[in-house]
């Protein structure tokens, strides 16, 4: 800031022959040239890989005292002129002559120097005039105005032989070579080349004393874009001052070796000399008489040359005069004008306290300060046009005397005081942030708790002021759980802290009341805010480690159920394959049933296999309790009428002295399962409780009501988290002789049992069965006391259990085929696909049958028109059931097909897939020919065969 007042206090010095300075310009960041330079010397060529010559340093020059930069791109001069009508670049370079032409399609600047067109010839050549040209070779440099001229010409003086180049070089190399006679040139480059090359061997032939030139003198000029406008006449001035200080004389002599002469012959220039005499006496009364009016011109001049150096001073700036008694504003910048928003015709001429305001008491102080000049800086606030104040700091200059004027330059503190202001901002938000961060905060110096934040009082049970000056083994048990004295351990965490290891570790801290609290403790240091000091963040994590002890428990479960589920897919493996064993002994038997007299020995025993195999049937159902495969069949089920229905069967087994108390809500809720498994969930609880209490008195109670379960119930009941919403609860209670601990922990586990006859697999079905309805069961004991089951199952309202019943098989005589309708037949297990081709063959229907389903996929693609049903079945080598049936749409996107499956249909979702219905395995007779009857009648079997005619 202090190089800007000084410069402006140069440009004021200068300016103080003038009365009134007003400064127009706006204020704006330093331009920058793009010049374009065809390469011409000596005015811009390279040189040791830089450009240089007369035009580079005088732009250069003018450039620097504007404070502008430049950037220069070398191209050919018919490019260069292009560019710069395009405005895509704001000068160009390189000896480039004014014509009106040329005028008409871009600016100028002002002229720098005069030259011409002369002609250049070997030495000794006969040509010296332009009318010698006739016959012989010209050389020029393509598009310049030395083309033109020759072209010109035309046959004026002679046929002429044009021989046009690309450079100057070009040009008079091929003189000096003899490939022209003559050159038609530009006279300063001819000049400089044949001095710096062709001494001896090119000459200039000039022409008459007061026409040197082929065409007259042309002024040389920089053309400029459009774009260069807003800076052309500042760049005029400065050539203008550049021009009368001398640097163009200067820069002449550097490059020409002189200031610029067109007259290289002695005789001539003796003959000038002469002429010039004579006219001296005139040009001299003429001088006198202009004298005058030149300095004033040139004051002029300077004076506008210097306010555009004081409006460009990028601070805001003004000149105060107090010639009359009042400091009356004198001059301003654009930078003032800016700030305060107004005009500087509003600004001039009025009194420095209109624009400011320091307050009463030191207007009048400040004033006089300026009045004896012993005020240098201080803060002010000016007044924008908008009454606003701004805060700036004003720096103040006293012109030399006798002049009573001041310059004073502001600086705009607004950014400085929002700066300022962040600052105080930030330290009150972290203080904010420390005092109410969640989590407990301790800044410790030398192991001394210098600070505390709110949090750390609540959570410890005390205040932040008790804490203070305290170390944290005061406010610690004496060891920690890990077995560590805690003033060992804390002092060991903060030195690591201190030497740049960030801290992590659990801390147990001690209330007055003797209370416990585990934190996770972060400790590193703060380097910051000194050598020793180390900042410890310790969150709560008391509730945390409680619930850690409760997933471990859950964890347990999750572990007991992964043993359920490896037995399950042992189960399920074997219980499947039954399946298929038993459907065809099933079938079979039943198929030989029917031609059997009945009443016969022989139907008697077929009945005897058939039911044999219905009861192995179940077992596998059972089997597939512990088995993924085998998830409950969702029905709505009435657990009123299931408890009644289980305790109905159950208690005549019971001894006589068994008390029954039974507890069963009237609105029961139903529960969305599988009846058979809820039965044998109650029914394995029932027979639990009479084996604990054996031939003995004692009391079975079970007791049934709908509850609302959410994360406070699972708290307050001891229940495992369970979703939000609303559950039976069934409670089996007895009086028997209860678990132990150790009991209790594998109670669930397959196999296991306390009994000699048991088998292990009664609870592990119930645990297995109610977690798969989504629900859980909790077990309370006593040793000799008795045990309490209680299960907790997702139930609905009896009202929105209604109209959700599945529709089963209607048992009676086998339906028959309408109109004797084709079935595709398709399974692996030889046996069952045989007594499905019997039954429906005998049915009256059509009936293909493959064991291979890429063979049954061939099958349909040339017989899918005239196919009416396809029974898959699920498992299959090379491609199961649900795969065929996608290759099936493929071929008809209307295939009715029903799957087959040794698992039940809740593991096998046939609706989600597409299949219009689901057979399990082993099925009978009466179920087969039900389900193809009733899939027939179904929409999409009528819509699977396109060739099917209508019926009235």
């Amino acid at each position: 800031m202090r190089s800007a007042v000084g410069f402006a206090i140069i440009a004021v010095l200068l300016l103080i022959p003038i009365s009134r300075v007003r400064a127009s310009t706006p204020v704006s960041s330093p331009p920058q040239l793009v010049v374009a330079a065809n390469i011409y010397e000596p005015f811009a060529f390279q040189r040791d890989d830089h450009l240089v010559g007369f035009d580079v340093d005088l732009v250069n020059l003018i450039a620097s005292l504007n404070g502008w930069s430049v950037r220069y791109e070398t191209t050919t001069f018919a490019d260069e002129l292009q560019r710069v009508q395009n405005g895509t670049v704001d000068l160009g370079i390189g000896s480039i002559f004014w014509t009106s032409d040329r005028a008409s399609h871009y600016a100028f600047t002002s002229s720098y120097l005069n030259s011409g067109l002369v002609l250049v010839t070997p030495v000794g050549s006969a040509i010296h005039n332009p009318r010698d040209l006739g016959g012989h070779r010209v050389a020029v440099k393509t598009g310049t105005v030395s083309d033109d001229y020759v072209t010109s010409l035309d046959d004026r003086y002679g046929q002429l032989q044009v021989q046009r180049y690309a450079s100057p070089e070009e040009v008079l190399a091929a003189l000096a070579d003899g490939q022209a006679d003559v050159a038609v040139h530009d006279h300063v480059n001819a000049h400089f080349l044949i001095d710096d090359r062709y001494q001896g061997i090119l000459v200039i032939q000039n022409g008459d004393l007061f026409t040197p030139f082929l065409t007259g003198r042309r002024p040389v000029a920089f053309p400029a874009a459009r774009n260069m406008l807003p800076l052309l006449s500042q760049f005029n001035a400065t050539l203008a001052e550049v021009r009368r200080s001398g640097l163009l004389a200067q820069l002449e002599t550097k490059w020409f070796g002189t200031t610029i002469s067109f007259y290289t012959d002695t005789n001539r220039l003796r003959t000038t000399l002469l002429v010039l005499g004579g006219i001296a006496v005139v040009l001299f009364a003429i001088y006198l008489l202009a004298s005058r009016e030149r300095a004033a011109r040139g004051a002029r001049d300077r004076a506008a040359y210097y306010q555009q150096l004081f409006a460009a001073v990028p601070e805001p700036a003004l000149l105060v005069d107090d010639a009359d008694g009042q400091l009356r504003i004198e001059a301003v910048n654009g930078a003032l004008c800016t700030l305060l928003a107004r005009k500087d015709s509003d600004l001039l001429g009025a009194t420095l306290g209109s624009i400011m305001f320091i307050g009463q008491a030191d207007v009048s102080k400040t004033l006089t300060s300026l009045e004896d000049r012993s005020l240098t800086s201080a803060r002010w606030q000016f007044v924008a046009s908008d009454r606003t104040l701004i805060p700036v700091e004003v720096m103040t200059s006293n012109l030399p005397t006798p002049s009573k004027r001041v310059l004073i330059v502001a600086r705009d503190l607004r950014d400085q005081l929002k700066a300022e202001q962040t600052v105080r901002t930030a330290y009150q938000q972290y203080h904010a942030l420390f005092d109410e961060a969640p989590d407990p905060i301790l800044i410790i110096s030398d192991h001394v708790i210098t600070q505390a934040n709110t949090a750390a009082g609540r959570v410890l049970a005390t205040t932040t002021e008790q804490l203070t000056g305290k170390i944290i083994p005061n406010i610690s048990p004496a060891m920690q759980p890990d077995g560590r004295p805690s003033a060992d351990a804390m002092r060991t965490f903060e030195d690591q802290a201190l030497a740049g290891q960030a801290q992590r570790f659990d801390w147990t801290f001690v209330t007055h009341d003797g209370r416990q609290v585990i934190c996770e403790a972060s400790l590193q240091s703060i380097p910051s805010a000194g050598a020793s000091i180390v900042q410890g963040i310790f969150r709560d994590v008391t509730e945390q480690r409680l619930t850690e002890e409760r997933t471990r428990q859950l964890e347990k479960e999750l572990l007991q159920s992964q043993k359920m589920e490896a037995v399950g897919r042992l189960a399920g493996g074997i219980a499947h394959d039954f399946n298929n064993l038993m459907g065809g002994i099933m079938g079979h038997a039943s198929l030989l049933r029917v031609d059997a007299m009945q009443g016969t020995d022989l139907y008697r025993g077929l009945d005897t296999i058939e039911r044999a195999a219905r009861r192995a049937a179940d077992l596998t159902h059972r089997l597939l309790s512990f088995s993924r495969n085998g998830t409950p069949t969702i029905a709505d089920v009435d657990m009123g009428e299931v408890l009644a229905d289980t305790l109905s069967i159950a208690m005549p087994g019971f001894d006589k002295r068994t008390v029954l108390v039974q507890s069963i809500s009237p609105d029961l809720a139903y529960v969305p399962g599988d009846r058979t498994q809820l039965e044998e969930v109650i029914l394995n609880l029932v027979i639990n409780a009479r084996d604990a209490m054996g031939h003995h008195d004692g009391t079975l109670t079970v007791d049934a009501c709908n509850v609302i379960i959410d994360e406070s119930f699972c708290v307050s009941h001891d229940v495992p988290v369970l979703p939000n919403g609303n559950y039976l609860q069934i409670r089996v209670s007895d009086t028997g002789c209860g678990l132990s601990p150790e009991a209790r922990d594998h109670l669930f586990e397959p196999f296991f049992t306390t009994r000699p006859e048991g088998t292990g697999l009664g609870l592990s079905i119930v645990w297995r069965v109610v977690h798969d309805h989504g629900g859980t069961i909790t077990v309370a004991s006593v040793p000799n006391q008795g045990t309490t089951f209680t299960l907790y199952l997702p139930a609905i309202s009896r009202a929105e259990a209604q109209g959700r019943a599945r529709q089963t098989p209607v048992s009676g005589s086998l339906p028959r085929s309408a109109r004797g309708e084709s079935v595709l037949i398709v399974d692996d297990e030889d046996v069952v696909r045989s007594v499905a081709v019997k039954v429906l063959s005998g049915l009256g229907y059509h009936v293909i049958d493959t064991a291979d389903p890429v063979n049954a996929l061939a099958i349909y693609k040339d017989s899918w028109l005239s196919i009416d049903l396809v029974l898959v079945d699920m498992m299959m080598p090379h491609m199961n059931g649900k795969d065929l049936f996608e290759k099936l749409r493929e071929i008809n996107p209307s295939v009715a097909a029903i799957l087959m499956s040794g698992y039940d249909a809740t593991d096998t979702p046939f609706a989600s897939t597409g299949f219009v219905a689901f057979i399990p395995k082993p099925y009978t007779l009466q179920e087969l020919a039900t389900r193809v009857r009733q899939s027939l009648s179904t929409p999409a079997a009528r819509a699977s065969n396109p060739s099917e005619e209508p019926t009235v």
